[in-house]
C-alpha cells in the first residue's frame, strides 16, 4: 500500500468541534483517528531549525529543502501508518487543535498531507472555554489561562483562526473548511464533504460516532475537558446556541467587538444578547487596555536602559506586555466562508 496521500491532520480552535469530526472521521472503516499527538509542534519547529540550515549551506549532507522535507515525512510516516495498517485503514488522522496552528508547515513539509479545519461562531467557543475553566476549578484541576480570562480566551481565539486562513489561502484544494454549526445540523452533507475532500466512499456509520470506541477517549481522563458523555455523542445541534446562556451581555459585546470588522468565516457577529449601551462600553474597554498595554511596553523599554534587569520580569507580569489579558488583536477580515456544499472559499 502507497503511503502517498494517507495522512490527515483536524485542527482548529479548542471547544470547536475537532473532536466531533476526529470521531466521524474514525468510524469511516478506512480511517484511524487516533489519539491527540502533541509531538507535531517541536517536530515542525526542528524541521524548519533545519531548514535555515540547508538554506545557509550550514548542513552538507542535506542539500536541499526538497530532500529535508522527504526525511521528515518519512520519519512522520513511519510514525503514524503502521497503526493504520495494522487496524486495516487506508488514512491516518491526526487530531489535535493546535495542528491549525502548524498547518502551513506540515502542508510544505509532508506535500501529499491534508488538512481539515473547523470552525465554529466565536462567541459559543469563548462561552465553552470558559466552562471548561470553571469545571477545572471546581475539581481542583490546573486549567490554561486561555480557559479562566475571557480577554486570553479571545487572543486564543484570534490568533487560532488567523493561522487557518494564513493555510487556506496559502495552500488551496488542500485545507477542508468545516462549520460546525452546519456540521451538527447536517451531519449528512458534512460526511459526505469530508469523504470528498479525502477520496473515500461515503458510509452511513460516519453519522453514529457514539456508537464505536476511540482512541481519543483518553481525553476524558481528567474530566473537565471532556466527561465520556459529552465525547461519546452523535451530532446534535442542540448546543449552538448555548452560549448565550454562558455569555454575558458585555462577554458578548467584547467578542462581537474584536471581530466585528468584516463577517468573520461567514460569522455576521452582530450581537444577539449585547445592547447598545454593552457594546459602547466594550469598545471604550478594549481601547482603555490597548492603551495600558502600550504604556507597559514603554515602561519595560525605559527600565530596560536604566538596567533594572531584575525588575522587568516582575513588571512584564503585571502590565502583560505579551498581551494574553489585555492586548486584543484585532481581526484580519478574512474571506467570508461558503456553505459546505462547496467546501472552500470564494475567490478573493
Amino acid at each position: 500500500m502507497s503511503d502517498r496521500g494517507r495522512l490527515v491532520f483536524v485542527g482548529g480552535v479548542a471547544r470547536s468541534g475537532t473532536t466531533l469530526v476526529q470521531n466521524m472521521l474514525d468510524s469511516h472503516p478506512n480511517v484511524l483517528g487516533a489519539a491527540e499527538f502533541h509531538f507535531m509542534d517541536p517536530i515542525v519547529r526542528l524541521r524548519n531549525r533545519m531548514l535555515e540550515a540547508v538554506q545557509t549551506g550550514a548542513m552538507p549532507p542535506i542539500s536541499d529543502g526538497a530532500a529535508l522535507n522527504r526525511c521528515f515525512e518519512g520519519f512522520i510516516s513511519e510514525m503514524f501508518l503502521p497503526a493504520a495498517d495494522s487496524a486495516g485503514c487506508i488514512l491516518y488522522s491526526e487530531k489535535t487543535p493546535d495542528n491549525v496552528l502548524l498547518f502551513e508547515d506540515i502542508l510544505a513539509m509532508i506535500p501529499s498531507a491534508r488538512c481539515i479545519w473547523v470552525v465554529r461562531d466565536p462567541r459559543a467557543v469563548v462561552a465553552s472555554l470558559l466552562e471548561v475553566g470553571r469545571r477545572a476549578v471546581r475539581g481542583r484541576a490546573h486549567a490554561p489561562i486561555f480557559t479562566r480570562s475571557l480577554w486570553a480566551a479571545v487572543r486564543y481565539v484570534t490568533t487560532r483562526m488567523q493561522r487557518g486562513v494564513r493555510a487556506y489561502r496559502k495552500h488551496p484544494g488542500r485545507v477542508l473548511v468545516l462549520r460546525y454549526e452546519e456540521m451538527v445540523t447536517d451531519p449528512l452533507a458534512a460526511s459526505h464533504v469530508m469523504c470528498e475532500f479525502l477520496g473515500l466512499e461515503w458510509t452511513e456509520t460516519m453519522l453514529h460516532p457514539a456508537l464505536k470506541r476511540h482512541l481519543g477517549e483518553v481525553a476524558t481522563r481528567n474530566g473537565f475537558w471532556y466527561t465520556p458523555e459529552s465525547f461519546y455523542r452523535d451530532p446534535d445541534p442542540g448546543n449552538v446556541s448555548k452560549w448565550k446562556s454562558v455569555l454575558t451581555a458585555f462577554q458578548e459585546a467584547i467578542v462581537c467587538s474584536v471581530f466585528a470588522r468584516k463577517d468573520c468565516l461567514g460569522y455576521t457577529m452582530k450581537p444577539e444578547i449585547a445592547g447598545k449601551w454593552s457594546l459602547v462600553l466594550a469598545r471604550a474597554w478594549i481601547r482603555l487596555l490597548q492603551v495600558l498595554s502600550r504604556c507597559g511596553v514603554g515602561a519595560l523599554r525605559w527600565l530596560k536602559t536604566r538596567r533594572w534587569s531584575g525588575r522587568i520580569e516582575i513588571l512584564s507580569w503585571l502590565l502583560d506586555v505579551d498581551g494574553v489579558y489585555w492586548r486584543i488583536p484585532e481581526w484580519d477580515s478574512p474571506p467570508e466562508a461558503m456553505s459546505m456544499a462547496t467546501h472552500g472559499w470564494p475567490e478573493f
